[in-house]
């Protein structure tokens, strides 16, 4: 029998993933992945019992952002460190919830599914916001997603083959796990008042700024949410919202099509897209050269040089 274990392909620069999953109208999709995830009972009561998430929704956000760029972009050790601290803190979040159903944040199908929520997030973003993947693009997307859940320690059979295969296990988890809970509602609150981040930020001012963004994201949210989930919450929604939906979203695709580039990624994203093309770059005599003279040159004077 063959032990052999070979190694996850991670993805890079010139992947489906990195291209599409740190483009920055992901912010209006945020809260439809987080709610995706926190109405799966086990993920729902997990975060209700063993997170700050309602206290310091922004800390958490940036954790979460964090983590996402260490196991998507190879930040910090990559997806192996992360994966075993991602498991190590996990370990101990267990319990019984309100309806007396026993969790465990490590049990494999939660696990798998908050992965499946995140490719289901960069599919909703560039299909609402930028440019929706083809199915060869949304294929190779997922299969660089197996590859990332590989390195998180998910077991291959833990996740469908295909992204057709994902896409019917999505659909089913919606219709018949998903549930409005007090995690859903909590996240709910956050997106329509969003707590100060720092208390030296004067409310009246925070108001202002924020009441508007809050009912934009509200919006963004309740649109890409999947239908019967948008009902489960008791989210209303008409066609007259779904117009102006549409109109936002067309607003933001033309604005992405004429930012360059750098604006249209989240900042360490695009750092670390820049280095994995550097690394991948052909060496040309000239760059060998000019990678020389920087090895030699001597700290803090522009025109003194190290001789061997």
């Amino acid at each position: 029998m063959d032990t052999t274990r070979t190694e996850p392909r991670l993805p890079g620069a010139d992947s489906a993933t990195w291209r599409h999953f740190a483009l920055l109208p992901g912010f209006f999709v945020a809260g439809t992945g987080l709610l995706l995830q926190v109405a799966h009972p086990v993920v729902g009561a997990g975060v209700l019992h063993h997170s700050n998430f309602k206290q310091h929704p922004w800390k958490r956000a940036l954790r979460t952002h964090i983590s996402t760029m260490r196991f998507v972009y190879g930040m910090q050790g990559g997806p192996h460190a992360e994966g075993a601290r991602l498991r190590e803190v996990h370990r101990s979040i267990k319990g019984v919830d309100g309806a007396g159903r026993r969790y465990h944040a490590l049990h494999p199908d939660a696990y798998a599914w908050v992965h499946l929520t995140l490719a289901q997030y960069v599919a909703d973003t560039a299909r609402w916001f930028y440019r929706p993947l083809s199915e060869a693009e949304a294929e190779q997307m997922w299969q660089e997603f197996r590859e990332i859940g590989k390195a998180l320690r998910l077991k291959d059979h833990q996740m469908p083959a295909t992204w057709s295969d994902a896409q019917r296990w999505f659909w089913e988890v919606v219709e018949r796990e998903l549930e409005a809970n007090q995690s859903t509602a909590d996240v709910l609150e956050s997106l329509s008042r969003p707590p100060k981040p720092a208390r030296w930020i004067p409310s009246p001012l925070w108001q202002l700024l924020m009441r508007p963004l809050a009912r934009l994201v509200l919006m963004t949210t309740a649109a890409t949410l999947p239908a019967p989930l948008r009902e489960r919450l008791g989210l209303r929604w008409s066609s007259t919202d779904q117009r102006r939906f549409e109109r936002f979203a067309a607003l933001v695709r033309a604005a992405m099509r004429v930012l360059p580039e750098p604006l249209r990624y989240a900042p360490l994203a695009y750092v670390a897209m820049l280095r994995d093309r550097r690394s991948k770059a052909p060496r040309t005599p000239s760059s060998v050269a000019q990678n020389s003279w920087k090895r030699y040159r001597t700290p803090g004077r522009s025109r003194s040089w190290r001789v061997r």
